[in-house]
């Protein structure tokens, strides 16, 4: 144990996640301030005030061990896995086996180590995303020894790992943004004229960005908002992408809680929809590239104050006057 690490005299029970260590936050176990490599972390929210740790029990694949290349699906602990997992590991990082069985082969190696692993590939873009600590608003080969462009699926690939490789066009990774709801759309052979959440286990909703789901697999999540907006939303036939004022008497700006308020409506009798005020605005949000941490008149020639109602401006187009 190096002087500047924690003190083995202090050690305590349970990780506190995240922590603070000389300043820093750490969301997972680390070596930081260790000479003998050893996994720890902090028991409370603030080492730097409290000095209460443990070693982190790293329970998972055995580091003496590690070999090459992955296999799946593969078995641990009698659960088969398709993809690589953090289960087994206290420091959070994904790793796979490396035969079909690492019950009975102990071979294994770590995912992700010069980029995003194609084994943990997952659905679509988010902009702007988090990687090694800073912000991308379009797609990027970063961190790739192929050159070929990805993006994030979630707004933080340091702590989620979840990605895809990007659509190329003529070479170049599109930075255009992403594709937006096609209603109707077909869906084992079945039509949509919105959002679902058919055959999601998350319940997530989602649209096709083309016509035809079962020919093209193409696809998107719609956005529910913090107060449970929902965009795209239908109303009277037409997709609304933000709050809108139509048909309201004060002119006053709403959305609908439902994807589709009129079918949701006559089937239900419940009314699913809501005003839109400043409690709907998402800070910090990206507009042209920029971050907002309050409302803005850029980009508006009547200088009226708006905000977003989602992270990113540029990508999603929903907004509101503040």
């Amino acid at each position: 144990m190096c002087e500047e690490g924690p003190d083995p005299k202090l050690q305590s029970p349970t990780c506190a996640f995240p922590f603070i260590y000389k300043g820093n936050f750490y969301s997972t176990c680390t070596t930081e301030g260790m000479s003998d490599g050893k996994h720890w972390c902090a028991t409370t929210s603030d080492y730097d005030l409290d000095k209460r740790w443990m070693y982190c029990n790293i329970t998972g694949p055995d580091p003496s061990i590690e070999g090459p290349s992955c296999v799946f699906p593969f078995i641990f602990k009698d659960k088969s896995y398709n993809m690589c997992t953090t289960e087994g590991r206290s420091d959070g990082k994904h790793w796979c086996a490396t035969t079909s069985n690492y019950e009975m082969d102990k071979k294994w190696k770590y995912c992700n180590v010069t980029g995003p692993d194609k084994s943990v590939e997952s659905p679509p873009c988010v902009f702007p995303f988090l990687y090694e600590g800073k912000f991308y608003l379009n797609c990027t080969a970063d961190g790739r020894t192929d050159g070929k462009f990805w993006c994030a699926t979630s707004s933080n690939y340091d702590a989620d790992k979840k990605w895809k490789f990007c659509q190329e066009d003529s070479g170049t990774a599109s930075s255009k943004e992403p594709p937006r709801c096609v209603f109707p759309f077909t869906y084992n052979g079945k039509y949509y004229n919105s959002c679902t959440e058919d055959e999601r286990e998350d319940k997530q909703l989602w649209c096709a960005t083309t016509s035809n789901y079962d020919r093209d697999k193409q696809m998107t999540f719609c956005t529910v908002t913090k107060t449970g907006c929902v965009f795209p939303f239908i109303y009277k036939g037409k997709a609304y992408q933000s709050c809108t004022s139509v048909e309201n008497n004060e002119g006053r700006a709403w959305c609908a809680t439902t994807p589709d308020y009129r079918t949701d409506y006559q089937t239900t009798k419940v009314q699913k929809w809501r005003l839109c005020n400043e409690s709907d605005c998402v800070f910090p949000f990206v507009f042209h590239g920029k971050s907002y941490h309050s409302c803005t008149r850029d980009g508006h020639s009547d200088k009226k104050r708006w905000c977003s109602l989602t992270a990113n401006a540029d990508t999603d187009k929903a907004w509101l006057l503040c």
